[in-house]
């Protein structure tokens, strides 16, 4: 485990390379682009206190509609969700066999998205998404490539996109190519 310093200090890589840029905190990222982005934060397996000090930056920054917080906890979900109801929420590694758990949460603790490996969406899955009127709420990542043109297909429209040559070099605004 690093101290802050000890990370301050490194680079960042892109590309397998060392970087002239160093490594900032959330509140640096917030203060240089804040406004510019949108940010999900994947919580990982952080507690409740973890989520309280996010929120207080997200708060600080006014960033409720360019911030979402994401774990695959169901329990963090519903806790930012009762105690931070403007703050957006997402439940993780969601696909077609955590349907079960979607229908379980209490309305008030659902997640304002569901997200998850675009390599898991089938077209059952976006079935019951556009059923239950959830379709717009659905991201996925790990998506490129060929698997981009797929997502969009299905109508997903919030894509998180690792960096692929393949997808960037066309650019990111163009439509899919009609479904195969």
């Amino acid at each position: 485990e690093l101290t802050l310093s000890q990370v301050k200090s490194r680079k960042l890589l892109f590309a397998g390379k060392e970087t002239a840029s160093g490594v900032p905190t959330l509140r640096e990222v917030f203060q240089k682009f804040g406004y510019a982005l949108r940010f999900y934060i994947d919580m990982k397996n952080t507690g409740f206190g973890d989520a309280d000090k996010i929120v207080a930056l997200i708060d600080e920054f006014g960033l409720y509609d360019r911030t979402i917080l994401a774990s695959v906890d169901p329990l963090f979900v519903a806790y930012v969700e009762q105690r931070y109801p403007r703050i957006n929420t997402a439940l993780e590694r969601f696909d077609e066999f955590q349907v079960w758990l979607y229908r379980l949460i209490p309305k008030r603790w659902q997640p304002d998205y569901l997200s998850g490996f675009a390599r898991k969406v089938t077209p059952g899955h976006v079935e019951w998404l556009k059923k239950e009127q959830l379709l717009s709420r659905r991201i996925v990542y790990e998506s490129g490539g060929t698997n981009y043109d797929r997502i969009l297909n299905f109508g997903i429209r919030k894509i998180i996109v690792d960096y692929d040559p393949r997808v960037h070099s066309r650019g990111l605004s163009q439509p899919a190519s009609s479904a195969r």
